[in-house]
């Protein structure tokens, strides 16, 4: 079948490559036309296609290559969308992706794996690409997210602030459309499935006619006496419509319920836009007027910060009476990034481990619009018997410097929130909460 957006693709992909910054985008700019639904539909942060190009690549494909199959007949926007939409799903995907890559070449292939990991590797991403084609054409995720009060403290001496309870659930999103229909997404974008979630029915009922817009916050579990449940909420929130997946999650006991607690209300052309002028207090006033609140929707309560000494204390009394900690934020217009305008006070622990692998990932150098590099990407440590991922921490430095692997064998410290655990096939399965590296202190800790 005539693919022309693919093969479109493929001379934007190769020409991309070769150059790097605004010439590269220069090159986007005019060669995407013929390809603009593919980008599209590959960058959109709103949607995944349930398998990874690892998977495919272990799997050992079912179908008779001497047989006609239907996949052999689509075109890339087609399997995508059919994946997106869960049309297909497990091993039926992985048949239909190999039985579409069957007869192409190598450099064809890898695009096409590229596209379903949703990174075609050419130096930038979904905020370039708006810039490109045009604000909305991809969703595009960046959220306000935080640096630990410790390493910023000064930033706390100057404007105003205010203060809140760090929750200890799931990041969400509930963006509501002009016709009053909510959709809940994660943090990373990602379309939390509600019609598979059967727990997520009362928050969507009351967010249904809420005003348009996007309501920033977390959902967790509480019991009546204002208790929250961490492990409790991540196995409902991340469960999927699989049988094998809601057989192993944890249920909600009599008493408790899972809540929506909104910190911010903003603009959806704010959001799409990742930047506004409307600051931290005129959203949290906007919050007050528009969030639907009721059984299972709450505001997240600010309160004005005083002094250092302020700010310090009110975080003790929360993780005193086993809360996680506060979020200070700063007075200041939106932007969707990480930044110091956003503080975490909240306790953590560190443990030392032997790093036991190291896996490479593409990435773009910080501070920087050019070609992204193969640097590591993240590392595994053993935990109570479990592989644990650790990426956070690592400064680019590193990920060049230990892109051959010379971390393996070495001590490391790891600092970690708390310890997860769930239950798959009848085994308890441990995992660590937000690790990240803190030191390397080589083949045997000497200090």
């Amino acid at each position: 079948m005539n693919d022309s957006q693919f093969e479109q693709l493929k001379i934007l992909v190769e020409q991309t490559r070769k150059v790097s910054g605004n010439e590269a985008l220069s090159v986007f700019r005019k060669l995407s036309t013929g390809c603009k639904d593919l980008i599209c539909i590959i960058y959109d942060k709103a949607s995944r296609f349930w398998i990874k190009s690892g998977t495919i690549k272990k799997a050992v494909c079912r179908v008779d290559a001497r047989l006609k199959h239907p996949a052999s007949s689509l075109t890339l926007c087609q399997l995508l969308v059919r994946l997106r939409d869960r049309v297909l799903v497990g091993k039926n995907a992985t048949d239909w992706v190999k039985v579409f890559m069957r007869g192409r070449t190598e450099s064809e292939q890898e695009l096409i794996l590229a596209a379903i990991d949703k990174d075609l590797r050419i130096g930038f991403g979904s905020a370039k690409i708006n810039k490109v084609l045009g604000t909305g054409s991809v969703t595009d995720f960046k959220l306000i997210q935080g640096y630990t009060f410790h390493k910023h403290r000064k930033k706390l001496l100057k404007g105003s602030w205010f203060m809140s309870e760090k929750l200890d659930g799931v990041r969400t999103v509930i963006r509501v459309d002009e016709d009053g229909v909510p959709t809940l997404y994660s943090r990373q974008g990602k379309r939390f499935p509600h019609e598979h979630i059967e727990e997520l029915g009362p928050i969507v009922k009351q967010f249904t006619g809420a005003h348009p817009g996007v309501y920033d916050g977390e959902t967790l579990v509480k019991d009546e006496q204002g208790k929250s449940y961490f492990k409790i909420t991540n196995s409902i929130m991340c469960s999927r419509a699989s049988a094998s997946r809601k057989k192993n999650r944890l249920s909600m006991a009599p008493g408790q319920r899972l809540m929506f607690f909104s910190w911010s209300y903003i603009p959806s052309d704010v959001f799409d836009a990742t930047r506004g002028p409307i600051t931290f207090s005129k959203r949290y006033k906007m919050l007050k007027e528009y969030l639907p609140t009721g059984a299972h929707v709450s505001i997240v309560e600010q309160h004005p910060v005083l002094t250092e000494e302020h700010a310090q204390k009110f975080a003790s009394s929360i993780m005193a009476a086993g809360g996680e900690g506060a979020i200070l934020q700063k007075d200041v217009p939106y932007r969707g990034a990480r930044s110091p305008n956003t503080l975490k006070i909240k306790p953590e622990h560190d443990a030392e481990f032997i790093v036991k692998n190291c896996t490479l990932g593409w990435m773009q150098p910080p501070g920087t619009h050019g070609k992204q590099q193969e640097v590591l990407a993240h590392f595994d440590i053993e935990y109570k018997g479990n592989t644990v991922h650790v990426g956070g921490g690592l400064d680019w430095e590193e990920r060049v410097r230990y892109t051959d692997g010379s971390l393996v064998g070495q001590v490391v410290t790891v600092q970690y929130m708390e310890e997860t655990e769930r239950v798959e096939k009848g085994v308890t399965l441990y995992s660590l909460r937000h690790p990240r590296l803190k030191i390397i202190h080589g083949k045997k800790r000497t200090v």
